[in-house]
């Protein structure tokens, strides 16, 4: 299927056919190139689009485990960071893509990268609006992720305790369940 098409182009956002293909627009089968095609045919894993995403960044955010794996297979920076400097992980954290982020950690992806507004995928993971598995917060607690660390603001741990409410707030309050108020000195 990609013998028509030039793995290398760019359209105005500078996305290339694998950007394309591994958006959360396109649902695996839909009428695209397969990622696994368009790796074969030379497609580069690390292409950034004008604002310095991957396709690694878009299936993140995606829950497109599929086409993770397959970037990850074919050499995909786990740690590329966009002009926000969000990696992938923020990406598939704050959308509570709970395989993603598992796939992204066994990959060693860096578990608390900081974006430009001083946010970790954990952080990001909690203020997200609409609600994150908590299995996520779990998954990144358990790699490594310190709910008491700064980020921007707050801890998440704080952030947690007053940007929540609702049912996800019981999620966040029971992955924190085991945690003091406090610190531990």
């Amino acid at each position: 299927m990609t013998n028509n098409i030039d793995v290398h182009s760019r359209d105005s956002l500078q996305q290339t056919p694998l950007h394309i293909s591994v958006g959360d627009m396109w649902e695996p089968g839909d009428r695209t190139p397969s990622v696994d095609q368009l790796i074969a045919a030379g497609a580069d894993v690390n292409a950034r689009d004008q604002w310095g995403r991957t396709p690694l960044h878009y299936a993140s955010h995606s829950d497109r485990a599929d086409a993770v794996a397959a970037l990850i297979a074919a050499g995909a920076d786990v740690n590329a960071r966009d002009n926000g400097n969000w990696t992938p992980l923020h990406a598939a954290a704050a959308r509570g893509c709970t395989a993603v982020v598992k796939l992204l950690l066994d990959a060693g992806a860096e578990v608390e990268p900081i974006d430009s507004q001083g946010e970790t995928p954990l952080s990001r993971a909690i203020t997200a609006k609409s609600g994150v598995p908590e299995e996520v917060i779990k998954l990144l607690r358990e790699r490594g992720a310190n709910p008491w660390r700064k980020s921007g603001r707050h801890s998440p741990l704080s952030a947690a305790r007053a940007h929540t409410s609702g049912y996800h707030f019981q999620e966040i309050k029971e992955a924190f369940a085991d945690l003091p108020d406090e610190e531990p000195k």
